[in-house]
C-alpha cells in the first residue's frame, strides 16, 4: 500500500523582537505537532487575503498578548527551509520584521516558556528550531 505524503510551500512572518539588546523567543508547547519543547521566534502563518506585517501583528497578539511595533516596514530577513510533520513536507518562506513588542507577555497555549536573550546565547541552544537558526545567523551577520 502506498501513501500520498503532500508537499506544500507555507507563507508565514516571524519577528525578531528586540528590548534591551535581548530578543524574545518561545518555546514550543510539549503538544506540538512540530518541534515540541524547541525555541522560536514569535510569528506564524499567514492567512489566505493578508499581508505579512498584518499576519505577524496578528499572530504575536495570539501568542503574547502584546501589540508588535515594527522598527520599519522593511524585511531585514528571508529564509526559507523545509520540516516534516506526521510525514508530510511543508517549504516554509519566512519574511522577517524587526521591532518590539508593546505591552507585557502572555503566551498562548501554543508555546510553555518565553525569554528575552541575547542573540549569541539563542544561538547556543541544542533545541532552537532549524528555521529560528538560520534567521538569527542571517540576522546576526547583516549586523
Amino acid at each position: 500500500m502506498s501513501f500520498l505524503l503532500t508537499k506544500k510551500i507555507v507563507a508565514v512572518a516571524n519577528a525578531i523582537a528586540t528590548n534591551e539588546g535581548k530578543i524574545l523567543i518561545l518555546k514550543r508547547s510539549a503538544k506540538s505537532k512540530y518541534a515540541p519543547g524547541f525555541w522560536q521566534l514569535p510569528g506564524g502563518r499567514l492567512e489566505f487575503g493578508e499581508t505579512p506585517m498584518e499576519a505577524l501583528e496578528r499572530e504575536i497578539k495570539e501568542e503574547t498578548g502584546g501589540i508588535f511595533v515594527p522598527s520599519s516596514e522593511r524585511v531585514v530577513c528571508v529564509n526559507s527551509h523545509v520540516i516534516e510533520i506526521k510525514g508530510d513536507e511543508f517549504q516554509l518562506l519566512t519574511i522577517v520584521y524587526e521591532g518590539m513588542i508593546d505591552g507585557s507577555i502572555t503566551i498562548s497555549e501554543e508555546h510553555s516558556e518565553f525569554r528575552w536573550i541575547a542573540v549569541d546565547d539563542v544561538l547556543n541552544l541544542n533545541n532552537l528550531e532549524d528555521g529560528t537558526r538560520q534567521i538569527l545567523n542571517s540576522w546576526n551577520e547583516s549586523k
